[in-house]
């Protein structure tokens, strides 16, 4: 159907030659001439949001890590612990739904406050810690993150499961930067991780978003 008169225009579209392939669509060089071309497609394909709204113990991840994808982002934004200070930790869980072994994590973790420069360095712990002394307070931004992870599904190599982070947030009102990394030191074929338990060290979750993409292309 072509534009109003009232539009006052006067152009012509040239369609290819060519006929459409599958999932195919139009494209204009500016000049009507029209081609078919790929659909435009991200680098990120969001695969899960969670909103926490009340206070809970801890949240699980639906089952995101498959052989679809290497490696994800995860942004959690404006997590809120229920008591003042306390610090952001994850875990993997296994197809079945069992917390992946407890003495495998291995960490680094950097943090810059008002009281200076910090590091905390774990072997064989039984969590991940991203973040220390988050404030409860709403008003001081409470913490918010970018977690990269890495995971080679069921491969049996001992560093397929990866990850690190960077992120800000508030203590007692002092501006507070954290990032880290590390690896998970067990055998993937044998209990291969598909969710993620984010959660505080001391009381609940107050309030947090997440959102989880698949990170696509030649990764």
């Amino acid at each position: 159907k072509s534009p109003p008169h009232s539009a006052g225009q006067s152009y012509t579209l040239t369609f290819p030659s060519t006929a459409p392939a599958s999932n195919k669509m139009l494209q204009t060089d500016g000049s009507g001439n029209l081609s078919f071309v790929d659909a435009p497609s991200g680098t990120h394909a969001l695969l899960e949001a969670i909103n926490i709204s009340s206070q809970v113990s801890h949240i699980d991840t639906s089952a995101f890590i498959s052989s679809t994808y290497k490696s994800y982002l995860i942004i959690g934004r404006m997590f809120r612990p229920q008591d003042n200070a306390t610090n952001i930790r994850f875990r993997g869980i296994e197809v079945g739904g069992s917390l992946m072994n407890s003495t495998n994590y291995n960490y680094q973790q950097l943090y810059v406050n008002n009281g200076g420069v910090g590091r905390n360095y774990h072997s064989s712990a039984s969590y991940v810690q991203m973040a220390d002394t988050i404030s409860s307070s709403v008003d001081n931004g409470a913490g918010n993150f970018a977690l990269y992870f890495n995971c080679d599904r069921a491969t049996g190599s001992d560093s397929a499961m990866t990850y690190y982070w960077q992120g800000g947030g508030a203590t007692g009102g002092d501006a507070v930067y954290f990032a880290g990394g590390g690896w998970y030191d067990g055998i993937i074929s044998n209990d291969p991780p598909e969710k993620l338990r984010f959660y505080f060290d001391n009381g609940n979750i107050y309030y947090g978003k997440l959102a989880i993409y698949g990170i696509t292309g030649a990764l």
